[in-house]
């Protein structure tokens, strides 16, 4: 899941897809606006609710019952899955050792390469900005 997570036209299970396109909503700009990451701090969604998230989350089908939660924090993006598969045993041994449904957990950090170094980009890219627009100002009341 955690895979493909930055294409929604990716197969949940192999990460296979014909090509890219912006026509799922995966545009340059989704992570900020449609991965909830400004509600952290506040900001509703412009324009109502996503349903991205709600897209990517409900891709993976099975015939247990899977429960998919996305997390989105400041220095990274999570998936937590939970599958639950009821286990045919007979009544006694479920007695005995109260196992009637087996549960199975992972959480995985969204990785994606390519999102780091853009973000890397911007950040030197203000960083340097915003340093030589103070240096103007610094300078101009050094003068006075």
């Amino acid at each position: 899941m955690a895979y493909t997570w930055n294409n929604s036209s990716k197969d949940a299970r192999t990460g296979e897809f014909n090509e890219y396109t912006t026509d799922n909503d995966d545009g340059l700009y989704w992570r900020i606006a449609d991965n909830h990451f400004l509600e952290q701090f506040g900001i509703p969604r412009l324009g109502g609710e996503s349903a991205l998230v709600q897209t990517k989350t409900s891709r993976f089908t099975s015939n247990y019952e899977v429960e998919v939660q996305f997390q989105n924090q400041l220095l990274g993006n999570q998936i937590e899955v939970t599958i639950q598969q009821p286990v045919p045993l007979p009544s006694g041994f479920t007695d005995v050792f109260g196992l009637s449904v087996l549960h199975g957990n992972s959480t995985r950090t969204i990785t994606e390469p390519t999102e780091l170094i853009r973000n890397t980009d911007f950040v030197v890219y203000f960083t340097e900005k915003a340093h030589s627009s103070a240096e103007k100002y610094i300078a101009r009341f050094r003068e006075d």
